[in-house]
Order: structure tokens, then C-alpha cells, then sequence
């Protein structure tokens, strides 16, 4: 994996996407939204721990997290929580898997938020709920 592209995308933002969405772009996911300061410092305490940045896109609870990821920045110098905020309309966990696929093409975790930041709108699809109604793959390639 490309060094500028060492960081975890965690979400709490699922929208309508699988599960297994999420573990096949390498997405983490909240089961519950981040609403509780502790709660959202035990989420990123894992990719901490491991000596991974984060970039983290939330639907709820941006102030919190944006003061768990100071205190652990401040315990854990040399790393780095962007934390961005999906819009409250916008319950689109699409946003996550094209982050994820520039992850992987090697963009850093500054181009990445910065272009989530450009681009919050929704996407212009939305998914249907039964996995049975058209491939999700197809969506996802757009």
C-alpha cells in the first residue's frame, strides 16, 4: 500500500449500503452513531492504537468528535483525525466507498478530505432496499 494512503476511513454514515460494502472497501463502520465523546474515542482508539491516522465522516456528533480526536491527538503526537460532516439530509454511505477507492489509488489524507469537503452534496442515486434489485456493483462504478 502507498505510504501517503496509511490511514483508516470510519464512518458512523452507513446510509443504505451493506455491510459488507463497507469491509470490502476497508471502511470502518459504527454500529451506533457517535453522539457520546467517550463512545467516539473508543471508536478511534483502534485505528490508534495501530499507529493509523483517520479520517472520519459522521452524521451526528461532529463537535464530540471533533474533541475526542484533540485529546487523542494530544496523547498521541505524530497523529492525525480529520473529521468531517455529512450532511444531515445526506445519509449516504456511497461518499465512503469513493474515498476509499482514492484511498487506494494512493491519494492522502488531506486530498481525500478535501475533496469530500468540495463534494458533500449526496450522491444523485439512490440504492434500492432489498440486495436483490440490481447490482450494487454497478452503483458503485459510477
Amino acid at each position: 500500500m502507498n505510504k501517503n494512503a496509511d490511514y483508516d476511513i470510519l464512518t458512523d454514515t452507513a446510509g443504505n449500503l451493506p455491510e459488507d460494502i463497507f469491509k470490502r472497501y476497508n471502511i470502518r463502520m459504527s454500529v451506533t452513531p457517535m453522539t457520546d465523546m467517550k463512545k467516539t474515542e473508543a471508536f478511534f482508539k483502534t485505528s490508534i492504537d495501530a499507529g493509523r491516522d483517520i479520517l472520519y465522516i459522521c452524521m451526528s456528533g461532529l463537535q464530540n468528535a471533533k474533541i475526542a480526536a484533540a485529546e487523542l491527538m494530544a496523547a498521541h503526537p505524530g497523529r492525525r483525525i480529520i473529521c468531517v460532516e455529512q450532511p444531515s439530509y445526506a445519509y449516504d454511505g456511497l461518499k465512503a466507498v469513493k474515498l476509499s477507492r482514492f484511498r487506494a489509488a494512493g491519494a492522502t489524507l488531506d486530498e481525500v478530505a478535501s475533496y469530500f469537503e468540495k463534494h458533500r452534496q449526496p450522491s444523485l442515486i439512490s440504492f434500492p432496499a432489498s440486495r436483490f434489485s440490481w447490482p450494487m456493483s454497478t452503483a458503485i462504478s459510477m
